[in-house]
């Protein structure tokens, strides 16, 4: 038995080994960082629309509760932004969106309310259709971020 050639043998197969390992190693790391701004564009671009969606309900929300005819035109924003939403978000943010939205139509259906009465309203927690929203949204968001919830992607 010729103990170099065993020798030569074991060096170029340790060699191979390491070089192998090594670009499995580059590999695995390039995927997580590539994963990990996906998920932080994603995030990005939920948390723009959930703010948006915010920004215009709340505006209607306001104008409810002291108008009882409004335009169908003023609907046009949140509609389209839960139609944004209905192809990047969980079945939860959109379901908590459609209860705000219900919720301001049933606002002005309602009759026009004083500050006094805007006042208990706050105190009671009565006016506040955009808390179940933000809670979904905050948990999907969370979620986005999980470790977990990325190896499952």
């Amino acid at each position: 038995m010729n103990f170099a050639l065993i020798s030569a043998v074991a060096v170029l197969a340790g060699s191979a080994l390491g070089g192998v390992t090594s670009l499995a190693s580059t590999l695995l790391g390039q995927r997580s960082q590539l994963r990990a701004q996906q998920i932080a564009g994603q995030t990005a671009k939920l948390e723009t629309l959930y703010g948006d969606f915010i920004d215009e309900a709340s505006r209607l929300l306001a104008h409810a509760l002291d108008h009882n005819s409004p335009q169908p035109s003023d609907f046009v924003g949140v509609f389209a932004i839960i139609g944004k939403m209905r192809f990047l978000s969980s079945a939860a943010v959109i379901a908590s969106g459609e209860s705000v939205i219900r919720s301001i139509v049933e606002t002005y259906l309602e009759p026009n309310r004083d500050l006094a009465e805007i006042r208990a309203g706050m105190e009671k927690g009565a006016l506040d259709p955009l808390r179940e929203f933000s809670n979904a949204c905050r948990a999907e968001l969370q979620y986005l971020k999980l470790p977990s919830s990325r190896l499952a992607a």
